[in-house]
């Protein structure tokens, strides 16, 4: 998916493309008045990382524009695009790449490689866009792969990653893996099948939190300021988890409707409704209502229209699918946060 500067009304848009044989990644910045490239653009995506991986050649791990794809749609922050991959359905050789451009001259500003002394690792997020935080941090989740950053590897699979760009570099300043990350990549049962919402902030010992879920159908609550790091035996040491809350399954888009924790699907709309909650205490997730939602069409981010309810559109074609309302409470009184995701499209 593109992303579009609201301030410049450009459009940042990657095209891939079979030319002769040739397999090519290209970024454009398009007027969106007249679509004219601009900023001499597009420029074709390359680079390559050290590493001992797999597909890597003396030392070094290039780039594959055949093998990898674009899942993730493109994030714009603090005057920096940036651009993550994973592969077309686990074949080759790929990694998890995110590269960082300018969003004024598109030069290429940072790369990394989230397994590049291991294989996998790929950045899916059901096709949600990374996620920056105020201080311009990313941050995004990876899928099955290697996984050793705990005894002093490079590899990163099945861990939510939070990125600081400096210079040219793209650093892991924090990280939270699953302490059965090895059972989940071996079962195709990834974190990193969601897409990753940042909460609004507010008082408490975890102003700062995030939420996602994994193919496993467990749902995770993070502290962003500390994200856990990985934990034998369990994951205590994050904020909540709650297995099998989705039943074995994870692909989710979510979003947040303040004050609507609840949903319930009549005739193509989804519509949430404020329930009793206590907004006492630290924030929690307090309530998981799924259900089955028979033949529903794909469903579009929810927009509030005030009130105690909100209704959020469903358009695309008809797939089986599933419902999902999560409440959270806070200790701000009165408010509180409702996530909606799209789950189960495509199985």
């Amino acid at each position: 998916m593109p992303v579009i500067d609201g301030s410049t009304g450009v459009l940042y848009v990657l095209a891939a493309t079979k030319e002769n044989g040739n397999y090519i990644h290209r970024l454009h910045a398009l007027d969106i008045t007249n679509g004219a490239e601009k900023f001499g653009g597009p420029v074709v995506i390359q680079g390559s990382v050290a590493g001992a991986g797999s597909g890597s050649s003396n030392g070094q791990i290039a780039f594959d524009a055949k093998i990898q794809l674009q899942r993730p749609a493109l994030l714009l922050s603090k005057g920096v695009i940036y651009i993550a991959w994973a592969s077309y359905n686990d074949h080759g050789p790929y990694h998890g790449w995110v590269m960082a451009y300018d969003a004024s001259t598109l030069q290429q500003l940072a790369i990394r490689n989230d397994t590049p002394d291991g294989e996998r690792g790929g950045i899916w997020q059901s096709g949600c866009g990374l996620s920056a935080d105020d201080s311009g941090n990313v941050h995004l989740i990876t899928g099955d792969g290697t996984f050793d950053a705990n005894t002093g590897g490079r590899n990163y699979g099945d861990s939510f990653l939070k990125l600081n760009r400096d210079g040219n570099s793209l650093t892991v300043i924090d990280y939270f893996t699953p302490f059965n990350q090895q059972e989940l990549s071996d079962e195709d049962s990834d974190v990193g099948s969601s897409g990753f919402v940042l909460l609004p902030d507010q008082p408490g010992p975890h102003p700062h939190l995030g939420v996602s879920a994994g193919k496993e159908g467990k749902i995770y609550l993070v502290d962003r300021d500390n994200l856990g790091k990985f934990q034998s035996g369990g994951d205590s040491q994050i904020v909540q988890s709650i297995p099998d809350a989705l039943g074995h399954s994870g692909f989710d888009a979510p979003a947040i409707v303040k004050q609507l924790p609840t949903v319930s699907r009549p005739q193509g709309l989804i519509a949430a409704r404020r329930r009793n909650l206590d907004f006492s205490g630290p924030p929690k997730i307090l309530d998981v209502n799924l259900r089955p939602a028979g033949f529903v069409r794909r469903v579009c981010d929810p927009v509030a229209i005030g009130g105690e309810s909100s209704m959020c559109q469903v358009k695309g074609r008809r797939q089986k699918g599933l419902q999902l309302a999560i409440a959270m409470h806070w200790q701000q009184p009165k408010r509180a946060v409702f996530v909606c995701a799209k789950i189960n499209l495509f199985h």
